[in-house]
């Protein structure tokens, strides 16, 4: 354990810290709070250290809003920079805190980096108030931003369609091999009609 992280429990009044990835309190009485390993998740909003249970669900997740100045030997409140959540593999969801802080030991904004530290915060109800603390190591892993959607293509121009040509190129509908003279005289005739051979 860092003198860091020693630092923070005496802080939030852990003294006596025990074991990394360790929940103890009243709150075990209401709520399962069973788990197999523990999450360093920087999202983008916020640092989430996550309990995870066997089926894959979290029953508690701590979160600090990485607009708080994350760093290590830090101190934050956890209903104003943070927040308690979490459901468990029943469905069933976490009380909502009433008070709470979680003070970093280690912490490093690197992949890989290890994430250390510890918390503290209570819960009321009608009948009684119920508590928790725990402890936390584990290495950190990023959680990039989506990102912006990719550029639309250009929009492409669509092209005018071709007019419809005859053999020779021209267009206007002109017969193959017929000439351009008015009155539609046949091929090889002057105008007036007169027959070949013959005299004016």
């Amino acid at each position: 354990m860092t003198r860091a992280t020693i630092l923070a429990c005496l802080t939030l009044g852990l003294g006596a810290c025990g074991a990394s990835n360790e929940l103890e309190g009243s709150l075990h009485e209401v709520y399962d709070l069973e788990h197999i390993e523990v999450r360093a998740r920087l999202y983008p909003a916020d640092l989430a250290i996550e309990y995870v249970d066997i089926h894959g669900a979290v029953p508690l997740r701590v979160s600090i809003r990485r607009s708080a100045n994350l760093e290590s030997g830090g101190t934050y409140n956890l209903l104003e920079q943070g927040d308690l959540t979490g459901e468990n593999s029943d469905g069933v969801t976490v009380l909502r805190l009433s008070s709470g802080s979680v003070g970093l030991g280690a912490y490093r904004e690197e992949d890989d980096a290890t994430v250390s530290g510890s918390f503290t915060a209570e819960f009321p109800t009608e009948k009684r108030a119920f508590s928790i603390k725990g402890n936390f190591e584990a290495p950190l892993r990023i959680i990039n931003w989506p990102g912006p959607p990719p550029p639309e293509p250009p929009a492409e121009e669509e092209e005018e369609p071709d007019m419809p040509t005859d053999g020779n190129g021209g267009s206007g509908g002109s017969p193959p091999g017929g000439g351009t003279g008015m009155g539609g005289s046949p091929p090889g005739s002057g105008m007036g009609g007169t027959p070949p051979g013959g005299s004016t």
